[in-house]
């Protein structure tokens, strides 16, 4: 949401039975949050009762409350949300080398995706001294596009693999990139 600007959604109510229903629509608790419904009475059957929920706030923080739709002895909450405009970032979060050759070296690629309504930023933490390589480790991804990762793994001994690199997303919550290998000596007998 944008302060200072007034939003409007509609929120529909069918009736799917074969009798004609009361709709009743209790209106949200907070002052942002104003229903305008002229109650239709009674609703017949396959017709719609519908209300505007507009939003309005001066003020640069996320608000929740709800309204109530009652139907005869029914009751059904819809949630109201109104959030400041944020990135969302998302990325494939397991990364497998599969069976690398041991001495070689090995790439792949990870796109990391916004989803959100502005510029997210990325910073990825992991312990150097492992056998892996992952660039860039902090960019800024602008809303709705992606940004490509290269991850390179050094396969320098016969192991099973697994890197858990920390990815800190501002104004998100953290989240974790799984790197796998198994690293296999490449041994060819002729019999």
């Amino acid at each position: 949401v944008e302060p200072g600007v007034v939003h409007v959604m509609k929120l529909t109510v069918r009736n799917l039975s074969t009798r004609a229903k009361r709709i009743r629509i209790a209106p949200p608790a907070t002052r942002e949050f104003t229903l305008k419904y002229g109650a239709p009475g009674v609703t017949a059957p396959g017709m719609s009762a519908t209300a505007d929920i507009e939003f309005y706030t001066t003020e640069e923080k996320d608000f929740h409350d709800k309204v109530i739709v009652q139907v005869d002895e029914e009751r059904l909450e819809v949630p109201l949300h109104a959030t400041l405009p944020c990135p969302e970032i998302t990325f494939d979060s397991f990364l497998d080398f599969g069976i690398v050759t041991l001495n070689s070296r090995s790439s792949k690629y990870v796109d990391v995706k916004n989803t959100g309504t502005v510029r997210g930023q990325f910073k990825i933490m992991y312990d150097e001294s492992m056998p892996v390589r992952i660039s860039p480790r902090t960019g800024l991804v602008d809303a709705g596009k992606a940004s490509r990762l290269r991850v390179e793994f050094f396969g320098n001994e016969c192991v099973v693999f697994r890197l858990l690199a920390q990815v800190e997303l501002l104004g998100q919550p953290s989240k974790i990139l799984d790197v796998n290998a198994t690293v296999m000596d490449q041994l060819l007998d002729i019999v």
